[in-house]
């Protein structure tokens, strides 16, 4: 993408910023009624929010540019947005933070169906079991009807869906670090820096997997 048509993409994405911050406050009002059902106390947040122009046109420019490298995911050649205000999913963006792996599949069942209607779900973990990396349940959610603004469809451009993630602290606190110091990164990281990144990975992966043991030893116990 060239300098003026990144402008007017980011331009066009400005003008939309209020409506989308108006639609995150309503989705998070509905996650959290959804998950006031649930009987204990082991969600750390809940957090919506509306993507900013910046990150957006980021995201953009990086799809461009990693698909005229022959960048790969999940085996498929990366192709640049078409459309990006329509096709970037994450333009409002959800979360839930758990104490334990084993409460985000309950906090799933809760807010899905009867809160959001889900389009797409992926367990996003690294593909082979000696690996260590981003981890987090991901779901692609449609934009319920009635929280939307009434010029909302006056516009065909508008997002139809949001991205919602939920996820362990300890998952977090990796993911939150490293999309800045690895998939933002401005420099090509070396050999060591990405193996030292893993090491992070598999440490929070470890602490994660302390804190459930812990629970079914300690946890359990104690609410029996």
């Amino acid at each position: 993408m060239d300098d003026a048509e990144v402008k007017l993409l980011s331009e066009a994405y400005e003008a939309r910023v209020p409506r989308l911050k108006e639609v995150s406050v309503h989705l998070e009002d509905l996650a959290r009624q959804g998950l006031a059902r649930l009987d204990h106390e082991h969600i750390d947040r809940v957090s919506f929010r509306a993507k900013s122009a910046k990150s957006f046109v980021g995201k953009v420019v990086k799809r461009a540019a990693d698909a005229d490298a022959g960048v790969e995911r999940d085996g498929f050649a990366l192709r640049p947005y078409s459309s990006p205000l329509t096709q970037v999913e994450d333009q409002i963006g959800g979360r839930v933070v758990v104490l334990f792996k084993h409460d985000i599949p309950p906090v799933l069942e809760l807010l899905t169906p009867d809160t959001f209607n889900v389009v797409e779900m992926q367990d996003k973990t690294p593909p082979k079991d000696a690996e260590f990396g981003y981890e987090s349940a991901h779901l692609v959610c449609h934009i319920p009807e009635h929280v939307r603004p009434a010029d909302w469809a006056s516009d065909p451009s508008m997002p139809a869906t949001f991205e919602l993630q939920v996820r362990t602290l300890f998952m977090h606190a990796w993911a939150e670090p490293q999309h800045n110091l690895g998939y933002k990164s401005p420099i090509d990281l070396s050999r060591d820096q990405k193996r030292h990144l893993a090491w992070i990975a598999a440490s929070a992966w470890g602490c994660d997997d302390g804190m459930e043991r812990a629970w079914r030893d300690i946890g359990v116990a104690r609410t029996d």
